[in-house]
């Protein structure tokens, strides 16, 4: 499909399922042909594989890092209370 994640995070209880990704503002960000394939696509590609999708801006990580790392550690506990409900795909999804 040519949709790509910048990170894609294990279950730490099922390490053989993932249950999110995350998407940064690097590189990759820029790779799709539009804004719209990016931003409506990327989500609901990965939302049909039971995967949550995070971001992470690279303005709010270089300044102010400390919140931007708990604001990231708090959705990934949020996505993973949620994967233990049975969300989260194999290493083949």
């Amino acid at each position: 499909s040519g949709c790509k994640v910048d990170i894609a995070v294990r279950d730490p209880k099922r390490p053989d399922r993932f249950f999110a990704g995350i998407a940064c503002d690097g590189g990759t960000y820029a790779r799709p042909a539009t804004a719209r394939d990016r931003d409506a696509q990327l989500p609901s590609v990965f939302a049909s594989l039971g995967w949550h999708m995070l971001h992470v801006w690279s303005v709010d990580w270089t300044f102010d890092r400390p919140k931007a790392e708990q604001r990231l550690l708090d959705a990934l506990r949020s996505c993973s209370a949620a994967a233990a409900g049975g969300y989260g795909t194999d290493r083949r999804g």
